[in-house]
C-alpha cells in the first residue's frame, strides 16, 4: 500500500516542514517508497536572508570554552498525524477486478539532537517512530483487509567535522526497522565554503541496504529478499545579493534487487469458459535495476520592506522508464514581528505512468519476469498540495517574553487526480541550550 515504507531514510539537509511523506511517493520516487527528509524542528524558518546556517561561523566564535567533553546545542520534538483516504489498483481491500481502499491514518513523533564534541565535531541526531494503519503488509492483513497496524523505528546520525572555515567533511548513517523491512544506511558529505561563505559546494554519497520479508500477495512469507541502493548528489548554494539567494542540486540514483512491493497486486482476467475463476490477481513485477535522476533548483528572495521571504523551486524527474515528471513550489514567509511569523506554500506536481503501468493484464504473463504493476503511484496523475504554519521564536521576542525555545503549528491537505487525499497536522518545540 501506499503508506507502507513511510520514514525509510533520512537526509541530511533542511526539512521542508510541509512535506508529508505519506504524501511525497509521486514526488519521482517511483516505484518502492523510499522517504528522503529530515523531522520538522521548531525553528524551521528562514532568517532574513543572506543565511546559509552552516557550520562556517567564525570557529573561535562557536564557543567561549570547549569544556573538554560533549555538549547537547539544540533539541527539537515534532508529533505529525497523517489521515490518507483513497482507491488504488494494486489494492485487496475492495472489489477484485476494481479499485481497492489506500485508506489509512499515521501517528509520527520524531526527535533531533544536535550535540557537540568539540569546536570542530557535531553530531546530529534523529530518531523516528511511525504508527500506521492500513498500511502493514502483514501476512494476514495484506490479503484480508487494509486496516491493521505497524510500527516503524529510524535512527540516523550525521557526523560533521569542520577542519577549516572552507572546509568540512562527514558521514552519514543509521537503521531502519519495521515489518517487514530492515535498512541500514551510510554515506560520505563533503563540503567547500568559498568567498566567506557566499558559495557553497557539496558533494555526497549514499549507500542503503534492505533486506525485507518475501511477503506475497496471497499472504505467505516466502523468504527474504533485498535491494541496493546507490545514490549520488551534488549541490550548489550561491549568495547573489544581501536579499537573494540560489541553489542547484542533481541526484543520480541506481537500485538492484527486489525493487517491487512483493505484495502489491495487478488485476488478471483469463480466459471464459473455464472452470477457473475469470478474475483474479497476481503479483507485480518490477525490472531488478532501475536508474533516477533529479535536477532542482530553489530561488529565494527576501523583502525588506515587507519583511517577507519568497521561495520558489523547481524540479525535473526522469529514469529509465519514460517517466519525466515536473514539480514547482511556491512558499511565502510573512513576519509579523521579528518573532512571530506565518508560512504559507503551494506545490504542483506532474507525471505520466511508467512504461510498465498497467490497469490490468489478460491472460498469464508472457514470462515470469515481465514487467508489470498497478500502482497507484506510477500512473499518470497531477498532484496539489497547499500548507500553512505558524512559528513562534521565543529566542528573537522582547525580553518580558523571551527564552531559548520555539513552537510550531502547520497544517497540510495534498490531494491528486487518481483518488488520493493526505491531510497532515503537525506540531513542534525546540530548544537551544
Amino acid at each position: 500500500m501506499f503508506a507502507a515504507l513511510i520514514a525509510f531514510a533520512w537526509a541530511s539537509a533542511a526539512f521542508a516542514m510541509f512535506a508529508p511523506r505519506a504524501a511525497r511517493a509521486d514526488d519521482g520516487a517511483l516505484g518502492p517508497r523510499v522517504a528522503a527528509s529530515n523531522p520538522p524542528t521548531a525553528t524551521d524558518a528562514p532568517p532574513p536572508l543572506p543565511s546559509q546556517e552552516n557550520a562556517t561561523a567564525d570557529l573561535d566564535a562557536l564557543r567561549e570554552d570547549d569544556g573538554g567533553g560533549f555538549r547537547v546545542e539544540r533539541v527539537d520534538f515534532a508529533t505529525a498525524f497523517f489521515y490518507q483516504s483513497g482507491h488504488g489498483l494494486q489494492s485487496q481491500a475492495g472489489p477484485i477486478d476494481g479499485r481497492g481502499s489506500e485508506r489509512a491514518w499515521i501517528i509520527e513523533p520524531m526527535a533531533l539532537m544536535r550535540l557537540r564534541q568539540s569546536d570542530e565535531v557535531v553530531h546530529d541526531i534523529v530518531f523516528t517512530a511511525d504508527i500506521v494503519s492500513a498500511a502493514s503488509p502483514d501476512s494476514l492483513d495484506a490479503v484480508a483487509h487494509a486496516s491493521e497496524y505497524n510500527e516503524s523505528f529510524t535512527g540516523e546520525v550525521t557526523t560533521t567535522i569542520q577542519t577549516s572555515k572552507e572546509f568540512s567533511f562527514g558521514a552519514r548513517y543509521g537503521a531502519h526497522a519495521e515489518e517487514p523491512l530492515r535498512s541500514v544506511t551510510a554515506g560520505p558529505i563533503l563540503t567547500f565554503h568559498l568567498f566567506d561563505d557566499n558559495t557553497v559546494f557539496t558533494a555526497s554519497a549514499t549507500v542503503i541496504a534492505d533486506g525485507f520479508d518475501d511477503l506475497r500477495i496471497d499472504g505467505h512469507d516466502r523468504g527474504f529478499l533485498s535491494r541496493t541502493t546507490f545514490s549520488g548528489n551534488f549541490a550548489w548554494s550561491q549568495i547573489l545579493s544581501a536579499t537573494t539567494l540560489f541553489s542547484l542540486s542533481l541526484g543520480v540514483t541506481e537500485q538492484w534487487g527486489t525493487l517491487q512491493q512483493t505484495w502489491n497486486s495487478v488485476i488478471q482476467y483469463r480466459a471464459p469458459n473455464t472452470d477457473a475463476p475469470s478474475v483474479i490477481r497476481t503479483g507485480e513485477k518490477f525490472p531488478v535495476t532501475r536508474n533516477r535522476n533529479a535536477l532542482e533548483a530553489h530561488l529565494a528572495q527576501h523583502i525588506p520592506a515587507t519583511h517577507t521571504t519568497v521561495k520558489g523551486r523547481y524540479r525535473f524527474y526522469f529514469d529509465e522508464n519514460d517517466v519525466m515528471a515536473h514539480t514547482t513550489e511556491v512558499e511565502v514567509d510573512q513576519y509579523i514581528v521579528p518573532w512571530l511569523f506565518l508560512t504559507a506554500r503551494y506545490r504542483f506536481h506532474v507525471q505520466p505512468a511508467n512504461d510498465f503501468w498497467v490497469p490490468y493484464i489478460v491472460g498469464p504473463p508472457k514470462t515470469a519476469e515481465e514487467p508489470r504493476t498497478s500502482d497507484s503511484d506510477l500512473e499518470a496523475f497531477t498532484a496539489r498540495e497547499l500548507g500553512f504554519k505558524l512559528n513562534l521564536v521565543r529566542e528573537k521576542a522582547p525580553a518580558a517574553f523571551r527564552d531559548a525555545d520555539s513552537f510550531t503549528l502547520g497544517f497540510t491537505h495534498y490531494f491528486r487526480s487518481n483518488d488520493l487525499t493526505v491531510d497532515m497536522v503537525i506540531a513542534g518545540y525546540g530548544r537551544s541550550f
